[in-house]
């Protein structure tokens, strides 16, 4: 089965009715899964970070609007280090703070996949900001990284655009 998100198809949760249903089409080679604001909560992007690590054909995935928090964030960046096929993971507006910001960034020093990051509208601060600042200096695949409405300081993004200066992938950080 395949799934594009922007594409001909696309697997949502209105099409697939539960969460169960949805990690099965993952696990069947769905290649993008939109799950934005349907209330998955930590127990939900678990159950999908579970699936994923172990997936082979999924793409894209959008989580975001669905308090997923740092716990869920941890467990998707515990994914990333063994997903070898994801290239998108949007996880804005998920409550998401310092810790969890610093969970995807450690995860992203090591992923070599994943090209687009949307972490917007979370509570990740100048301290998750300053993971990514590393992210920025280290990572050479990434080239879209979405920060903005994170309650980051003018001085701290600052210094993120400082750090793009330094990095040849980024071409778009906002």
């Amino acid at each position: 089965m395949a799934a594009y998100i922007g594409g001909a198809e696309k697997l949502d949760y209105e099409h697939v009715n539960s969460l169960e249903r949805c990690l099965f089409c993952i696990e069947r080679g769905v290649e993008a899964v939109d799950l934005a604001d349907v209330q998955l909560g930590v127990k939900g992007a678990e159950k999908i970070a579970k699936v994923v690590a172990k997936n082979n054909t999924l793409l894209g995935l959008r989580l975001s609007g669905n308090k997923i928090s740092d716990s869920g964030a941890k467990s998707l960046a515990h994914a990333l280090y063994s997903n070898l096929t994801l290239v998108e993971l949007f996880v804005s507006n998920n409550l998401i703070g310092k810790s969890g910001a610093k969970a995807l960034a450690e995860a992203l020093e090591r992923n070599e996949t994943l090209v687009k990051l949307g972490i917007s509208r979370n509570y990740i601060g100048n301290e998750g900001a300053e993971y990514f600042v590393s992210v920025l200096r280290n990572n050479k695949t990434l080239n879209f990284l979405k920060l903005s409405h994170n309650n980051i300081t003018a001085s701290k993004a600052w210094e993120l655009v400082q750090e793009l200066k330094r990095n040849e992938t980024i071409i778009y950080l906002g």
